[in-house]
């Protein structure tokens, strides 16, 4: 049992760091592009962490029914589903080929390599491993 609780405090401390990582860099992307930290359009995808990401990915389970409320929550951090290629935001879905509003992808390098996702942008790398964002480059 202890070994559990120590693996599991181990989980939410790599959490809260990742959480911290990313929240440091959306903040400086913010900053060096003269924009505000709301302004900031982020597609989270598989792989990686937000609470957003995690609304979103439970409103797909949920047939969508919470889009409004998830909308009102994160309105401006999405869904970038990588299976269909689709982007679920308050606006509702929308192929990611068509939708241009966004900022910044948010997930695993491995992910984002894997299902092409790099070559939209400009891979930025973090302090975390597992996180990585490529920039839209208008």
């Amino acid at each position: 049992m202890v070994s559990t609780i120590r693996q599991h405090v181990t989980r939410v401390s790599e959490l809260q760091d990742y959480e911290v990582e990313a929240n440091r860099f959306i903040k400086n992307h913010a900053e060096t592009s003269s924009h505000s930290r709301e302004d900031i359009k982020i597609l989270w995808t598989y792989g990686s962490y937000s609470g957003c990401y995690s609304l979103w990915l439970g409103n797909d389970s949920a047939r969508k029914v919470f889009t409004e409320e998830i909308g009102r929550l994160c309105p401006n951090e999405y869904n970038l589903h990588i299976w269909n290629r689709t982007v679920t935001s308050p606006k509702g879905v929308k192929s990611f080929d068509e939708f241009q509003e966004w900022d910044l992808i948010a997930g695993s390098p491995v992910t984002l390599k894997q299902f092409d996702f790099l070559k939209y942008g400009s891979e930025a790398e973090t302090n975390i491993d597992s996180l990585v964002f490529v920039v839209h480059e208008k």
